[in-house]
């Protein structure tokens, strides 16, 4: 097609009418308007031959890539990749997948039907694009590829998530190994300046629901935090905290004045204020999941008409109390080995002393005596 178009454009500035001498004996004006119109029609006919060649050669291309790729079925969504990566691919997906299908059960979800584009590098799936679904590569992958294939399977089942728990719960994910979440939850309460979170972990379970931002929603500002927590936060947070009235930074950091600093909090809003990070929130959402087995999923995602401590409460098929003590409990448990590093650092120190007492027995002094 690129090349049609230029000769036809050379013949239609071609001065139709001039001689070699400069003498005009060329056709008359309808003359030439018809000339015109008929390499118009030529040009017309070009580009749709040209559309239909370039149409034969990208059909072609599909063909030959598609011949190089193979298609397999995992549980409801299929996964598209090169054929001689199959057997890792369908290892990686399957192992993923179980630790879903545990919880989202046999109900269609927005996975159902989906397709994944798996491969290397992204040469290897260009072309396919035509299919739709998911692209995932391994080039800039990190090294836990069953967590991160978890990951964008997760992501997927996310949008069944009614809006307001999508957005309170963060990035919907369970992982081979939650072992950094749950860690990450432990820290957070342990390091989080909120009265709520300091009370749920001393064990007062009704506030570990305030922590998790699902409690007293009408009066958050004063029952997740008090007032020197408040006023930390929005020193902590500065300018971040959006616009403000004017003078409510000064005032409620500077002054002190509460009132100033619940003006600022007013502005933030509730879903941006709760004390525990949406990480943290995730593991109760993936422990409410664990816990009410096959139909949890789709029960969480259809009671869009309570509040979300409810739905946590139903999908896991225990009472609230249960639900946020074994949370608890299973955070508890996930407790870091703060004493891991001292006790790395002793046995280094003592393997020291053992080489430096052989070094010195071998000196000349030391021999010596």
């Amino acid at each position: 097609m690129c090349r049609v178009i230029p000769v036809l454009a050379t013949l239609l500035v071609i001065p139709l009418g001039a001689s070699l001498d400069g003498q005009t004996t060329g056709p008359v004006e309808s003359e030439l308007v018809a000339r015109i119109d008929s390499l118009s029609g030529i040009l017309g006919r070009a580009v749709s031959l040209a559309k239909v060649a370039d149409a034969v050669r990208d059909e072609e291309q599909r063909r030959l890539l598609t011949a190089r790729a193979d298609t397999f079925q995992v549980g409801p969504f299929s996964v598209v990749t090169v054929v001689g990566q199959v057997g890792l691919t369908r290892r990686l997906f399957e192992g993923a997948w179980a630790r879903y299908a545990a919880i989202v059960g046999t109900e269609p979800t927005s996975i159902e039907g989906h397709v994944f584009l798996f491969g290397k590098r992204s040469e290897q799936l260009r072309g396919l694009e035509g299919r739709g679904g998911t692209r995932i590569t391994t080039r800039f992958m990190s090294s836990d590829r069953d967590g991160a294939i978890g990951r964008f399977i997760g992501g997927v089942l996310a949008r069944d998530l009614p809006e307001d728990l999508r957005t309170w719960a963060g990035d919907f994910l369970i992982r081979a190994d939650p072992t950094d979440e749950i860690e990450q939850a432990y820290r957070a309460l342990v390091t989080t300046a909120s009265s709520a979170v300091t009370d749920c972990y001393d064990g007062v379970l009704d506030r570990c629901w305030d922590a998790m931002g699902l409690d007293h929603q009408d009066e958050w500002a004063s029952a997740w935090y008090t007032a020197s927590e408040r006023r930390e936060l929005v020193r902590r947070l500065g300018p971040s905290s959006g616009p403000l009235p004017e003078g409510a930074l000064a005032s409620c950091v500077d002054d002190e004045r509460d009132d100033a600093c619940a003006a600022v909090f007013a502005y933030r809003g509730a879903a941006a204020s709760i004390p525990l990070p949406p990480r943290a929130r995730m593991t109760l959402l993936a422990h409410a999941l664990s816990l009410g087995g096959p139909e949890a999923f789709t029960r969480l995602v259809t009671d869009t008409e309570v509040s979300i401590k409810d739905r946590l409460v139903r999908a896991s098929g225990v009472s609230a109390d249960s639900l946020i003590s074994s949370w608890r409990a299973a955070t508890f448990q996930a407790w870091p080995d703060v004493h891991s590093d001292t006790k790395k650092i002793r046995w280094s120190s003592l393997m020291w002393l053992l080489v430096l007492a052989g070094v010195s027995t071998r000196s000349t002094r030391w021999r010596l005596t």
